[in-house]
């Protein structure tokens, strides 16, 4: 009920809800879905890495944008 009061979170809680829906509707490919996830995933270490310190020490020498696939390299 927040986002009422909070326009960014009011707007991010729209563009999860449509995102759902077309995922739902069957609108997204492997490749789309697999893009989305590579982009957010990206996005989350460039965040951490941001806004922890423990993350920023442990990822210091990572760079969000370098990583080109979903799966762990041994």
């Amino acid at each position: 009920m927040f986002t009422v009061f909070n326009d960014e979170l009011a707007r991010t809680a729209r563009e999860i809800r449509d995102r759902h829906q077309s995922y739902a509707r069957g609108e997204w490919t492997d490749e789309s879905l697999a893009a989305h996830q590579l982009n957010e995933f990206r996005a989350t270490i460039a965040y951490v890495k941001e806004n922890s310190p423990f993350y920023a020490r442990h990822l210091a020498t990572t760079d969000p944008q370098a990583i080109t696939s979903r799966t762990p390299v041994n």
